[in-house]
């Protein structure tokens, strides 16, 4: 597989890391920017690389094979496939601008509740999951270039740096 390091408004994504809580390498599978909409303009807050290690090829590969770039990027089934998937995959945030735990928290869990509550998944295990995020967040602050990594387990753990 050649995959070569993106750069995603000034921040640069390698082609291939071992994220923390890992023994595996992990190669870049995507990245971009998140921001929201304020006033009529669309500000950036995060450039995101997203990691996924080797297995994912084959795994989705069963299901996804023969598919073009543009028929994989309008199913949004393929990406539920690439966040479910019976492998790992490592998560890379880099502030843009300065965040506040409290900000940067309130808004994942936001996106998540929201996803979960369109899929009928939402439980008291996620709400639990929601409180403890907010809490591990809440003292923080992330100013421009500073980093959090996630990286997700097939067995469902999540390491935070």
């Amino acid at each position: 597989m050649d995959v070569t390091k993106v750069e995603v408004d000034g921040v640069v994504f390698p082609p291939v890391v071992r994220p923390p809580g890992s023994s595996l390498t992990h190669f870049l599978a995507g990245a971009g920017v998140r921001g929201v909409e304020i006033g009529g303009s669309f500000i950036k807050f995060t450039a995101v690389g997203v990691y996924l290690e080797n297995a994912a090829v084959p795994a989705l590969a069963k299901k996804w094979a023969g598919k073009t770039a543009d028929e994989l990027a309008a199913d949004a089934t393929f990406f539920r496939d690439v966040v479910t998937g019976d492998f790992e995959k490592f998560t890379r945030v880099t502030l843009i601008r300065l965040l506040t735990g409290e900000q940067y928290s309130d808004k994942v869990t936001e996106n998540c509740v929201a996803y979960w509550k369109s899929t009928g998944v939402s439980t008291d295990a996620e709400g639990v999951a929601v409180d403890k995020f907010k809490e591990a967040f809440k003292p923080r602050s992330f100013p421009p270039g500073a980093s959090i990594l996630f990286t997700h387990s097939p067995a469902g753990l999540l390491t935070v740096s």
